[in-house]
Parts: C-alpha cells; sequence; structure tokens
C-alpha cells in the first residue's frame, strides 16, 4: 500500500516519507509487541552507567533467583503429562515418576563426576529445547507444527552462542563458575564456532517470520538476539528465559491442559482449577532442590554457588522434561486394559 501510493505520487518527499514509515515500522512493532521485554533489555544496558556491575556476585544471584521464580514453573506441567497418561493406573503413573526421578538422578551425576560433559550436554540439549519457541509453522509449538528444522534450531542456538562472540571473558569465567572446573574452555570455543553460521540462520528465520505476517515472531527473535548481544550472558539467558521461553512454553502448556480439560465430562469450569495450582507446589520443590544442591556445592562464593545450584537444577529439569513426551508413548509403560 505504501509503495504504490510512493510509485503514482512520485517526488522526493513522499519517498522519504514512505521509506521512513518502512524502516521504522519494525521497531513501532517491537514496543507494542514487546514493551516489558524492550523496557527490561533497556534498563539492564543503562545500569553499568550507575556503576552496577551485570557481572559481578549480586547481578548474578538476582538473575538465578529470577530463572529459579519466573523461569521454571512452566516444567510443572510435566505433573500433568504423567497423569493424564497414567489415567488412573498407579503402576504405570508410578513407572513415569520413577523414570522422571532417575533421569534428573542421572543428570546430576554427569554433573559431579563429568562437569564438562554435562555442560556440553546442557547446552545442546538447551539449544534442542529452546528450538521450540521458534515453530516450524507460525502460531504452533513445534510438537503441533512438527519437528524442529535447521532454522527452528538456529535462533536457539544463536541465542546460546552469542555471547561467545561478544562476552568471551565472561562466558568463560560463568562457565568456570558453572563447573568449578578451567578446562570448560572448549565449550566456549565450540559456541565461538557455531554462533555466526547460527546468527546468520536466526536472522533468516527472523525475515521469515515477517515473510508470513508472524510480526511477533519476528520481533521476538530480534529482541531475543539483541538482549543477549547487549548483556552479560547470565543476565541475557535470564531475561530470555524469564521473558520469552518460559512464557511461551507456559501458555502453550496452559491451552493444551485447558484443551483436555474441555473434553472431559465435567467440563473446564470444574476441572481447571484443580489442575493449574498443582504448578505452584511443583515449581517449589524445584526451588527445594536448587536450595539442597546449593548447600552441598562446594564453590568460591556464594554468587559461584548460586549459578552452579540453578543450572544444575535447570538440566536436571529439562532432560526428564524433553524426555517425557517419549516416555509416555513407550510399548513397556503402556495402560493395559
Amino acid at each position: 500500500m505504501i509503495l504504490t501510493a510512493t510509485h503514482r505520487k512520485a517526488g522526493p518527499g513522499n519517498f522519504l516519507a514512505a521509506s521512513f514509515v518502512l524502516f521504522t515500522a519494525p521497531l513501532t512493532k517491537m514496543a507494542r509487541d514487546r514493551p516489558l521485554m524492550i523496557a527490561m533489555t533497556a534498563l539492564l544496558t543503562l545500569l553499568p552507567l550507575s556503576g552496577i556491575d551485570l557481572t559481578g556476585p549480586i547481578a548474578t544471584i538476582v538473575a538465578c533467583a529470577a530463572i529459579l521464580v519466573i523461569g521454571m514453573p512452566h516444567g510443572a506441567f510435566d505433573y500433568h503429562l504423567i497423569t493424564g497418561q497414567a489415567k488412573g493406573s498407579l503402576p504405570r503413573g508410578a513407572a513415569l515418576v520413577a523414570a522422571y526421578l532417575l533421569l534428573a538422578a542421572f543428570v546430576y551425576v554427569v554433573w559431579q563426576i563429568y562437569p564438562v560433559a554435562a555442560l556440553l550436554m546442557f547446552l545442546v540439549i538447551s539449544a534442542v529445547h529452546f528450538s521450540e519457541d521458534w515453530p516450524v509453522t507460525p502460531g504452533l509449538s513445534n510438537e503441533a507444527g512438527g519437528s524442529p528444522d535447521l532454522l527452528s534450531v538456529a535462533p536457539a542456538a544463536a541465542i546460546i552462542c552469542l555471547p561467545a562472540i561478544i562476552y568471551p571473558q565472561e562466558l568463560a569465567a560463568a562457565f568456570a563458575q558453572l563447573t568449578g572446573d578451567a578446562s570448560t574452555q572448549i565449550a566456549a570455543d565450540i559456541m565461538l564456532l557455531v554462533a555466526p553460521v547460527a546468527v546468520l540462520l536466526a536472522l533468516v528465520k527472523a525475515a521469515t517470520y515477517w515473510n508470513d505476517d508472524d510480526y511477533e515472531g519476528g520481533v521476538t527473535l530480534l529482541l531475543s538476539l539483541l538482549a543477549m548481544a547487549v548483556l552479560p550472558p547470565v543476565i541475557g539467558f535470564a531475561l530470555y528465559f524469564c521473558l520469552v521461553h518460559s512464557p511461551k512454553q507456559f501458555a502453550h502448556s496452559k491451552a493444551e491442559l485447558q484443551q483436555k480439560e474441555k473434553q472431559r465430562e465435567r467440563g473446564p469450569a470444574q476441572r481447571a482449577p484443580s489442575a493449574l495450582w498443582m504448578v505452584w507446589p511443583i515449581s517449589a520443590l524445584a526451588i527445594f532442590i536448587a536450595a539442597a544442591i546449593f548447600y552441598t556445592e562446594i564453590r568460591a562464593d556464594v554468587a559461584s554457588a548460586a549459578l552452579a545450584s540453578v543450572f544444575m537444577t535447570l538440566s536436571m529439569l529439562t532432560v526428564p522434561h524433553m524426555a517425557m513426551p517419549m516416555l509416555v508413548k513407550a510399548p513397556n509403560i503402556k495402560r493395559r486394559p
């Protein structure tokens, strides 16, 4: 419409006006769709001007607390996946819970014995998991819209790996804090190799969102990349995890749950409250696990212990969280008639 009007009314003034609208439209769309993300990114970017060190211990502890309290609750919907698949069968429900806990325990053991391997595993699994935020089909999760493709995984990899280009020293320090092992440089080196290609493909993905008129997807992706580019690694990750990943996952899981409740005989009005309230005690259990790890981990300072406990807990819950859809379909634990 703008270009057509410009051609009909030729002239430098009209051309400049149309160009201005075209180039500022994405910025206007960003401000409208993601005001909190913009405000928090801008605020955190400006905080160092006031003397606040975003790589310091206080900022790290605050970021870890935000990940625990704001970011993790979406994983609590696994409870409803387990109970829904158990369908009243106590042995099947117990088998699913046992498998969930065994996977979490396995991840914890790997962190204790091979922390660098655990870190690499966590980074790869996170990239696959975060690819669900950038679905193949606009408006759907990858689970609903198809298996994740390269242009779904690339934005997730770019968000994770971008700090290796811009904040290499801060990233290395965070990895050392997380693992208590100085040999984590290999992880940073791998991220440095992946980052340029991942960022380029992420920009292609943003362009496809725009081309498909999925402006919210494009805006969210560009803001996520911007946050990781201008903020230290731990702060940028916390911002993305709390304001993008968790709300997307929470909304999708809640909608799925409510849809299932609508199909039940008693209807959503009676059953939804009993289903949703379990999110909070399960989230409290995750916080308890993180606190237990915090008190058992030997680190140089409180911030390092907080970082280790939160990301260990996150990886312990992410692995079974991603495996659960496969576990509920496993033939050896199918419900018997």
